[in-house]
């Protein structure tokens, strides 16, 4: 008699091995004041590294040094909001910056000084590298802004400039960044007339990929919460939009910093309020590339408009979750090729790599890398595949490697005809 019945196994399969944390990020503060006005355990110049408010608190930056020495820089107030954003835990590190009027934001010299400090964050391990750079201004010294024909301080573009190049230079040395900037102290009034937006920067013109310009804060005084956008970021997946509205709201109350500042010294007036802004405005400023909040109709909370970064948007590095899962497939290349070093590479007569070792390698970089990266929805499809440079291996004892990356984009817009019908079929 034949065995009847069901037979059912479970088996294990590779999806991949676990990915590293890639939702460390910094911040690179200006202090506003003399070395002395900083917390006894501080210095500038210096990385800390944080993973709560209270850990903040622990190092002397509280809500009490914030309303005293510390009244003129904007630090305990990103912390607070990166960590409103950001879950415990998360890894933020901190640098204190002291700027002045030959070395600020908008000059070479200034990252210059930040590599180095940037590299002491590898010092314990590669692994906490952050993934994300913030740079906010101070409410005091910095120069008086100056306009021009415009309406944005004129050092603005040549700080997303500096930035962008500073990016560049990290991504090649291996600590591959998106960075944020605060866009302060736009003229005033400026986001409350069409007329004056239509007088902004458009950095959807520019070519600075790896960079945001961040242009509405929680406080009425020119400056934006870039601890805020960082939060956001680490909070979500690489490949999720900051401007996800089915994640949540990300604020409740918020200005643009179009405050004025008529002196250094001066208290900057109210900027435009978000809340209730006029939708009509706000479409104005999205195609621009700015980092906004906003609102959604018929729903409560402010949400930001998108991850625009300063660049086309007929371009894929357009946004801030493009360049994360971006720069996170090249930091996947660089370790899995990083064992290939002095490696004897097999290869036939002509300099032709051998087809089984080149499968072999493809496989085990899709189940390490890309597989796990697939499966978190940070992209579409992923494709791994090298060769000989120079079509010849035994000269150039080099490898070219291609990677092509199908992204998983955000919904943008949503496009609605309604009609009446007599039936519907």
């Amino acid at each position: 008699m034949a065995t009847t019945g069901i037979h059912i196994s479970l088996k294990d399969t590779s999806i991949g091995s676990n990915q590293v944390d890639e939702s460390i990020s910094c911040l690179v503060v200006d202090v506003a004041g003399a070395e002395s006005n900083l917390p006894e355990d501080l210095e500038l110049n210096t990385p800390y590294m944080i993973t709560s408010l209270s850990a903040a608190e622990g190092l002397g930056i509280t809500s009490e040094w914030a309303e005293g020495d510390g009244a003129k820089t904007m630090l305990y107030q990103h912390i607070s909001e990166f960590y409103g954003a950001a879950s415990t835990g998360t890894k933020l590190w901190i640098v204190l910056v002291q700027t002045t009027a030959s070395i600020n934001f908008s000059t070479a010299s200034f990252y210059t000084a930040l590599q180095p400090v940037i590299f002491k964050t590898i010092s314990g391990s590669y692994k906490n590298r952050p993934r994300a750079i913030g740079f906010c201004q101070s409410k005091g010294t910095l120069p008086a802004p100056e306009y021009g024909d415009g309406v944005n301080n004129e050092t603005d573009q040549e700080a997303l400039n500096q930035i962008q190049t500073f990016l560049t230079n990290m991504f090649e040395l291996g600590i591959r960044m998106v960075g944020v900037f605060d866009g302060a102290y736009i003229k005033q009034g400026t986001f409350s007339s069409a007329t004056e937006i239509a007088k902004l920067m458009d950095c959807s013109a520019m070519s600075y990929p790896s960079v945001a310009y961040c242009v509405t804060g929680s406080s009425p005084n020119g400056l934006s919460s870039v601890g805020r956008v960082l939060g956001v970021r680490a909070s979500r997946s690489i490949a999720a939009s900051i401007g996800n509205v089915a994640l949540g709201s990300v604020a409740t109350e918020e200005y643009f910093t179009d405050s004025d500042l008529a002196s250094v010294s001066s208290n900057p007036k109210t900027g435009t309020p978000v809340n209730g802004y006029d939708v009509t405005l706000a479409n104005l400023v999205a195609p621009l590339g700015y980092i906004f909040t906003r609102n959604r109709l018929g729903i409560e909370g402010l949400y930001y408009n998108d991850g625009a970064t300063c660049n086309a948007t007929t371009m894929a590095l357009n946004k801030i979750e493009r360049v994360a899962v971006g720069n996170a497939v090249c930091d996947d290349a660089q370790q899995f090729l990083t064992y290939y070093i002095n490696q004897n590479i097999p290869c036939d007569s002509s300099g032709q790599i051998l087809q089984a070792f080149k499968s072999s390698a493809i496989s085990q970089f899709t189940a390490q890398y890309i597989t796990p990266r697939i499966n978190a929805g940070q992209a579409g499809a992923i494709d791994f595949d090298f060769k000989a440079k120079d079509d010849n291996y035994i000269q150039s004892e080099a490898l070219e490697v291609t990677i092509s990356i199908v992204p998983n984009p955000a919904m943008r817009e949503a496009f609605v005809t309604t009609f009446f019908v007599t039936s519907i079929s």
